[in-house]
């Protein structure tokens, strides 16, 4: 006896009373077919199939989302953050090891003297250069601040200091 079951758009078709004992000489057999609405859970009908697919358009997704941030280079941190920081040790010293130096960077804040020491609470190695416009091309109203990677914890540093809602970008400082 052969139980089977084939999926169909609106519930499954069991054929039952089957059998394939005949001969090339026996008369047919007539297979009876009966279709009603599935209640198995593994049922390949349209809502399983529906529910496939969005788990696979989800997966997809999340591979497209994953992949556009791996573009960002080894060691970048935030948006705003356009330092290479992938050789940078612990201490926050880079180069050979009997050339060791500090990251120098720049960025731009508002002249406004509470905001000013706002920065210089997140950065103690903050300077501040009224009057120059730095590499990076700060513009009237602005002055430019000057700081390095020597300290503890500077990438949390350069991460506040980018959350920061004036902060719009932080170069690296080659002092040229």
């Amino acid at each position: 006896m052969v139980r089977d079951r084939f999926s169909t758009a609106n519930g499954i078709a069991a054929v039952n009373d089957c059998k394939d004992d005949r001969s090339a000489l026996s008369r047919p057999r007539v297979c009876h077919i009966y279709v009603a609405p599935s209640t198995r859970q593994d049922a390949l009908d349209q809502r399983a199939i529906g529910k496939h697919t969005v788990r696979f358009a989800s997966l997809l997704v999340a591979a497209v989302l994953a992949a556009c941030t791996a573009d960002r280079p080894a060691g970048a941190l935030s948006t705003g953050i356009d330092i290479d920081l992938s050789n940078v040790n612990g201490e926050g010293l880079r180069g050979p090891p009997g050339g060791l130096r500090a990251v120098h960077y720049e960025f731009c804040i508002p002249e406004d003297e509470g905001r000013a020491a706002e920065v210089r609470a997140i950065d103690p190695t903050a300077r501040l250069a009224h009057g120059s416009r730095g590499r990076i091309g700060c513009a009237s109203g602005q002055v430019l601040v000057l700081g390095y990677t020597h300290q503890p914890g500077y990438r949390q540093v350069l991460e506040r200091l980018a959350a920061l809602p004036y902060v719009e970008r932080i170069v690296e400082n080659h002092f040229e």
